[in-house]
């Protein structure tokens, strides 16, 4: 059902200062930068996962959140593993939405409230 961690989101003050550190210091690669909505975003390849840097443009620090923001895991059939989930977990989105340029995603909730996403990639 889960084939991998496709990323954590993690909560930044200073898009620029985070992406420096985990590639300059980390020795880790910038791997898209991009804006969505409200954030700006920093995805930093790690293996075969990535990190991604949310930073609020508005300048609202979300770390009242916690500093993870979410667990993302790669899936193949979003669809069906929302079916599987349906009665279990307590649903975010009502159905996945498109995100990114084709890619689809669906946030739910785990057993102590913590926020879990399913990430479908784009058909190649």
């Amino acid at each position: 059902m889960l084939k991998k961690i496709e990323h954590v989101g993690i909560f930044v003050n200073d898009l620029d200062a985070s992406i420096a550190f985990y590639t300059e210091v980390l020795g880790l690669e910038l791997v898209e930068r991009t804006t969505s909505g409200n954030l700006e975003i920093g995805f930093i390849g790690v293996g075969d996962s990535q990190l991604e840097l949310l930073c609020p443009k508005d300048g609202v620090d979300k770390k009242d959140e916690g500093v993870i923001a979410h667990l993302a895991f790669t899936v193949d059939d979003i669809d069906a593993v929302v079916e599987k989930l349906k009665g279990k977990a307590e649903l975010t989105d009502t159905k996945p939405r498109e995100a990114l340029e084709g890619c689809r995603i669906f946030f739910f909730k785990g057993p102590d409230g913590e926020v879990l996403e399913l990430f479908q990639p784009r058909e190649k």
